[in-house]
């Protein structure tokens, strides 16, 4: 059975490398440091799953999350937002832009894969 791919996007290095080293073993990651080229990487890849920052220098997770909806076939892939920023201060702004799930960090590996195995079960995943 093929693994699923999942796409990093974070402007911290250290917390790519993290969500590198903690998913690859049940999944493909791709990672990058930039949410243009993240954009270009969903459209080219047509991964199973976004996690993404907030905050970046680019643009943000939410213009990255509504972007996405623009891609044929990548319309409603679940997005996992991982931010600094607490789930409060987001929530608004997150139930608008229609993302799957928030969690802040730093998120343990434990909480994070059961995000992923909860969206990547229930949401449909389009063929690639």
């Amino acid at each position: 059975m093929k693994k699923p791919t999942i796409l990093c996007v974070d402007d911290d290095r250290i917390t790519l490398s993290f969500l590198k080293n903690a998913l690859s073993d049940n999944y493909n990651v791709v990672v990058t440091n930039n949410s243009d080229q993240a954009f270009e990487l969903i459209v080219r890849l047509h991964p199973d799953l976004l996690i993404t920052d907030i905050v970046m220098a680019e643009m943000s997770g939410f213009e990255l999350a509504d972007l996405i909806k623009q891609v044929k076939g990548r319309e409603k892939m679940p997005v996992i937002v991982l931010s600094s920023y607490d789930e409060e201060q987001m929530l608004e702004k997150f139930n608008q832009s229609g993302l799957s799930l928030f969690f802040k960090k730093p998120v343990t590996i434990e909480v994070l894969n059961s995000g992923i195995q909860q969206l990547l079960n229930t949401q449909p995943i389009a063929d690639h």
